[in-house]
């Protein structure tokens, strides 16, 4: 199963609203969950993990550069994007100056936005900071850290294993190939066998066992590899 990104949209406005979330079940790619208000959206993300969130300037009595400093010291990495005002631009630059990370002014086209939504959440992916999550897992490939968050127990990983499990969340459930593992993580090798990659994969197995997790987050195939989510 290929995992949808979760997004957050805080927003008074049900039109908008509603536009978005038909283009993004057009996509298939994507799950929309709204938020009335500033409060709201604030106790929301500090439970729950979004990918990217969204953020309408026409908020009543909200200081969007406040909004997105107070999301940052919350320690939320995930990209925010902001829906401003035709006129409203020096108002997304003190919010972008604050910690938000792109903006679209209106009026704008809904497919211009969900590229924005994907150009960032994929640039949020492959950067250090990122947070990959799936499963009861959280993912750190800037520090080497599986962490279960059941039972909160860290899992050290080596770059060769790093590389792995993010190659293999970055192809969202698709299968990888063993060729491809082995060229993306160990770079072009003719003394390499696939011996080498089943060692790993079987190392990290392992290491998820010890972690009391109860699930085995990589499934064989007869290519290769895939998450499942």
């Amino acid at each position: 199963m290929v995992k949808r990104k979760t997004i957050l949209f805080v927003s008074e406005s049900l039109l908008l609203k509603e536009l978005l979330l038909d283009q993004l079940q057009k996509q298939g790619e994507y799950l929309l969950e709204e938020s009335l208000s500033v409060t709201e959206a604030i106790s929301i993300i500090v439970k729950e993990h979004f990918d990217c969130i969204l953020i309408d300037s026409s908020l009543a009595d909200v200081l969007l550069s406040n909004l997105c400093k107070n999301i940052r010291q919350e320690g939320v990495r995930s990209p925010i994007i902001l829906v401003a005002e035709e006129r409203g631009e020096d108002v997304a630059i003190a919010a972008l100056d604050a910690g938000a990370n792109d903006y679209v002014l209106k009026p704008f086209k809904i497919n211009v936005l969900v590229a924005k939504i994907r150009s960032n959440i994929r640039q949020f992916e492959q950067s250090e900071f990122a947070i990959l999550r799936f499963g009861r897992f959280s993912f750190k490939p800037g520090d080497k850290i599986l962490l279960n968050n059941s039972s909160k127990e860290e899992v050290r990983l080596t770059d060769k294993e790093t590389a792995i499990i993010k190659l293999l969340y970055l192809s969202g459930g698709e299968v990888v190939t063993r060729a491809t593992l082995l060229e993306e993580v160990w770079g072009y090798n003719t003394t390499l066998t696939t011996h080498t990659l089943e060692t790993h994969i079987y190392r990290i197995r392992q290491k998820v066992g010890n972690a009391s997790s109860g699930q085995d987050f990589i499934a064989t195939e007869s290519e290769g590899y895939r998450m499942q989510f």
